[in-house]
């Protein structure tokens, strides 16, 4: 999934006033504890002038082999 899709869900998240992870439904935990947890991560480092947030898009192979957890969560239906 590209980063600019985990900035919808990040936003999503804080205009309906609910968690990422209900966003998409995931079900499982601690998959969702996981989640919930970078994507505070990443809204906090959004939120401060002083942090440089790079998403490193040219980590993403082409023929799908490395993905990101977002990706295997949305595989699973959100049930990782």
């Amino acid at each position: 999934m590209r980063s600019e899709k985990v900035l919808r869900i990040i936003a999503q998240a804080k205009n309906y006033n609910k968690l990422p992870s209900e966003i998409l439904g995931i079900t499982n935990t601690y998959t969702a504890f996981c989640f919930n947890e970078a994507c505070l991560h990443i809204q906090l480092a959004l939120e401060d002038k002083d942090t440089k947030v790079i998403f490193d898009e040219k980590r993403l192979k082409e023929d799908g082999t490395r993905r990101t957890f977002l990706d295997m969560a949305l595989e699973k239906g959100g049930n990782l």
